[in-house]
């Protein structure tokens, strides 16, 4: 092969250089004076091609520019179809390769026709309704970025072949079936085995998969490659004794709860976990030697972890992780970076947040860290029992009874913690009595969310932010019992009027109940602030109606916004009730 590929080359040379596995030929268009011009660079065994600019045509839906008299590169598509198809040939020159098709809302399936040799980089992105790509024997080459963001792709289909590619189940692996390159994000099945032969893993390989809860990764698995689950949706996934390394971006962004490192792993990745924001549960490994910087960071939902012996500096290893209050660091550890911990000062601890407590040997380098930062220390590991502060004692029956305003009680159970498995008891403010009828403000704002995804003009008696509280909320905090004990109440939103259980408060009652700003400002209960991650005082919706389609808010500082939001936006959610006593005693 000559030092440089040009489109001054044999005309055959185009179709064998395309042909080779390992060249990858990046492409884009530009303007030159009213013509637009393609520059491609090619990349093959260690050298790079010159620039070939070469013009644009139009032919139907397709933008394709010629390389020589019998080869095409098809660089665009704007076909309205639901089947688009790739053609092998377009102005009488065979198409060596295709890119484009990206961000189409009308597309479902794409057929790319025998003797097409190349995908190149970023073809087929964002096209929100795909669901099947079927792809030729003839195929050597696909780039990355391909079909990034096709959330609704159900299934590849491969014409069988002995040196392109090849599918398992609608999966997408190259032809020896050791290297897993797609799996379809709509692909039906909660569960996937990895199959035992597989050795490697594209980067972003299950990216967006919906459906997908729990993958089985198979013995013999020494290394998780970088961004292989990344913005994944699973929640748990079993790694196998023989994993070795976790790569940098491995899980990031994905949806994991819980996961369990083998204790063979000695080396995690730079941000392999980072943004995990529903991970609760981690178990380090004993052999862990390396933890690579921001390994952990943004999650959000850790409440303590224990790091193992062996390992001896930390970076910026769980930066930004709001809700860690325990973290156990071993006698070996002698540097942490700035940037470690969240909470490296009492100054950056919220409302209702607690400062990260630092557990480790007396005398040791974390002991030092700790006293010098102005945090807690703890001599040796922290005790079963440590409950967090969220936890409310359960009201007594005769304290329920004799509750006046202002006094702060326990009503139904509602799962806030992100690191415990089961309901606390829902702290409620009293903000007035008559008889034995109180009516209750939630103590902190308990889920995070919409007023309404779909209307213009946002009214209270018909929204979804309603229908969640007095449906999904209702059924999930009280029990029968005490769901008959709160009253149906007639609410006002200006007119109409609205008979319900469970509501927001209105401009009028913040007035009245929560006359000083202060008493206005809370946080979001930690299940409910992984979604978006802010500390301290929440802004939160009233149901009162705002100007131009929106609704009447709480802003961060405690005052009241009657202009409002647009009902889409997400906010915290504090929902108000009447209690009748004499239902529950």
């Amino acid at each position: 092969m000559d030092q440089h590929v040009t489109n001054e080359l044999p005309k055959e040379n185009w179709r064998m250089a395309l042909a080779a596995k390992n060249c990858r030929i990046i492409l884009r268009t530009v303007r030159h004076g009213t013509e637009r011009i393609l520059e491609g660079r090619m990349y093959l065994d260690g050298w790079k091609s010159q620039m070939f600019p070469v013009p644009v045509q139009k032919e139907g839906p397709y933008t394709y520019a010629l390389l020589d008299d019998e080869n095409a590169i098809i660089i665009d598509c704007e076909s309205k179809e639901e089947h688009v198809i790739f053609p092998a040939k377009i102005a009488g020159r065979r198409v060596l390769a295709v890119s484009g098709l990206n961000c189409n809302e009308y597309v479902k399936c794409v057929t790319i026709e025998e003797g097409i040799l190349q995908l190149c980089c970023d073809f087929m992105r964002y096209c929100g309704n795909l669901e099947r790509i079927e792809i030729p024997s003839s195929l050597v080459r696909i780039a990355e970025g391909f079909c990034q963001g096709c959330f609704a792709l159900q299934v590849f289909q491969v014409a069988e072949n002995r040196f392109g590619f090849a599918a398992k189940d609608g999966v997408l692996f190259d032809q020896s079936g050791k290297y897993l390159l797609r799996y379809p994000p709509a692909r039906e099945g909660d569960v996937y085995t990895i199959p035992s032969n597989v050795d490697k893993i594209w980067s972003d390989a299950f990216g967006g998969s919906v459906n997908l809860k729990k993958i089985i990764v198979p013995d013999g698995f020494e290394q998780i490659d970088e961004g292989a689950f990344r913005s994944s949706g699973i929640k748990t996934i079993e790694l196998p004794a023989t994993l070795k390394r976790i790569g940098k971006n491995a899980f990031e962004m994905s949806g994991l709860e819980s996961v369990d490192i083998p204790d063979c792993v000695e080396q995690i990745g730079d941000s392999a976990f980072a943004y995990c924001t529903r991970l609760t549960e981690v178990k380090l490994p004993a052999a862990l030697k390396t933890l690579g910087d921001f390994a952990f960071r943004d999650c959000r939902a850790l409440f303590s972890l224990q790091l193992p012996e062996g390992l001896e500096t930390l970076e910026g290893t769980f930066y930004e992780c709001w809700d860690l209050e325990h973290v156990y660091i071993p006698a070996s550890v002698t540097a942490i970076g700035k940037f470690a911990f969240a909470q490296e000062n009492k100054e950056a601890v919220g409302p209702g947040m607690e400062p990260l407590t630092i557990h480790g040997e007396a005398g040791s380098f974390a002991e030092k860290f700790a006293r010098e930062r102005g945090l807690p220390f703890e001599n040796g590991l922290w005790k079963e029992t440590i409950q967090s502060h969220w936890v409310l004692e359960e009201t007594a029956q005769e304290a329920l009874a004799a509750a006046k305003e202002g006094d702060l009680i326990t009503f139904g159970h509602y799962n806030q913690q992100v690191h415990r498995k089961q309901k606390d008891p829902v702290g409620w403010r009293v903000l007035k009595r008559e008889q034995n009828h109180l009516l209750l403000l939630s103590e902190y704002c308990m889920e995070y969310g919409q007023f309404d995804s779909k209307q213009q003009n946002p009214l209270w008696e018909n929204c979804e932010l309603r229908d969640w509280l007095n449906g999904e909320f209702l059924e999930e905090c009280f029990t029968e019992t005490e769901k008959n004990a709160i009253l149906v109440t007639t609410v006002r939103n200006m007119e109409p009027k609205d008979e319900t259980r469970i509501f927001c408060l209105s401009v009028e009652e913040v007035e009245e109940f929560l006359k000083e700003q202060e008493t206005r400002l809370v946080p979001l209960i930690p299940s409910a602030r992984i979604w978006c991650g802010r500390e301290g005082g929440m802004r939160w919706w009233l149901r009162t109606e705002g100007t131009e389609n929106a609704a009447a808010t709480i802003w961060y500082k405690g005052l009241i916004d009657t202009q409002g939001e647009p009902p889409a936006k997400n906010l915290g959610i504090r929902p108000a009730l009447w209690l009748d006593l004499e239902k529950i005693a």
